[in-house]
């Protein structure tokens, strides 16, 4: 394995983001678009800065595709190993620490972003 310097690893970084800079444009525009800035200055139709009424039917539909994949919270639950009265308060305390992770991760929220990154995106997943 060769060792990198400084130079190499900030030549890489600078290629990776040249290679990435089409795609991370591409991704801008569908935010703007889904956010209802649809017309700029290349696409804004003569006479300029009229006053006009556009539809953005790309909200509500992409709304609708992150509601469907993560409106509520999943249930979480934990089977205890056995039937005795202290295996089940086990699984119960088992089943707190979970919900408490799912709380304070902020799952919902990541789950929310990565599911409108993906409907705006027509990408399968983006990592956060």
């Amino acid at each position: 394995m060769t060792d990198l310097n400084y130079g190499d690893l900030m030549d890489l970084y600078g290629q990776l983001r040249a290679d990435y800079s089409q795609r991370n444009g591409e991704y801008d525009l569908s935010r703007q678009r889904v956010a209802g800035v649809l017309w700029d200055a290349d696409t804004n139709p003569a006479p300029v800065n009229r006053y006009s009424l556009s539809v953005n039917y790309l909200r509500p539909i992409v709304e609708k595709h992150v509601q469907l994949l993560v409106g509520r919270q999943p249930a979480i639950q934990v089977m205890p190993v056995g039937v005795s009265l202290e295996q089940r308060e086990h699984a119960e305390k088992l089943e707190g620490v979970l919900y408490g992770i799912w709380d304070r991760s902020d799952a919902q929220g990541l789950f929310q972003r990565v599911a409108w990154d993906s409907a705006v995106l027509r990408r399968g997943l983006i990592y956060y």
